[in-house]
């Protein structure tokens, strides 16, 4: 939630929806504090990158549920590079199921031309974001759509793509949509900026 009634997401998570169901304060999948059905009409997709917002029904702040805010807009040349992170969703926890729980994994923002190594230029270009996490997990089928954010000052950064979710590997790039790339087209559409 980047405002009482936004949700950031990414735009396959959001293709020709006739409805999104959203749970707010869950750390159980499909379960939640709050939880609203919205027509597919409230779904604003990127036309040109793996990003969309979802507007939704009012809701109203509480310690289960709050706003994870957006880099301001004198940040927006910011790189995030060596900054540590935090991505949390319910994707496969192994190659076969998906996980009942909230499970979230630290990882490091990498440079550009070390995750290009691995994909390509094409796919990893200004509009991306990269991690690697060290030891255990990483982000998974699944997890198309879940917010990176900053350890520190907890800030969204990236949103999840689905080229990345397939990898599952520790170690292994993730690719998110860089969120300082469309600090305006979220504006113009929410509002929302800082």
């Amino acid at each position: 939630m980047i405002g009482n009634s936004w949700v950031l997401t990414a735009s396959d998570c959001s293709k020709n929806p006739f409805t999104v169901t959203i749970y707010y304060g869950s750390s159980k999948r499909a379960q939640g504090s709050i939880s609203h059905t919205v027509s597919g009409g409230n779904v604003i997709r990127n036309p040109s990158d793996d990003i969309a917002l979802i507007r939704t029904p009012y809701v109203e702040f509480s310690d289960r549920i709050s706003r994870v805010r957006l880099p301001s807009f004198s940040d927006r040349d910011n790189l995030y590079v060596y900054r540590w992170t935090t991505a949390c969703g319910w994707g496969q926890n192994t190659l076969t199921s998906t996980s009942e729980d909230l499970e979230c994994v630290d990882a490091l923002v990498i440079p550009n031309s070390q995750c290009a190594r691995i994909y390509d230029t094409h796919t990893v270009h200004g509009g991306v974001l990269c991690t690697r996490t060290r030891r255990r997990g990483s982000i998974c089928s699944g997890d198309s759509g879940i917010p990176l954010v900053t350890q520190r000052n907890t800030i969204v950064i990236g949103v999840s793509q689905s080229w990345t979710a397939s990898g599952c590997t520790a170690g292994y790039p993730a690719g998110f949509t860089r969120i300082t790339s469309h600090l305006d087209w979220i504006r113009i559409q929410s509002g929302i900026s800082y």
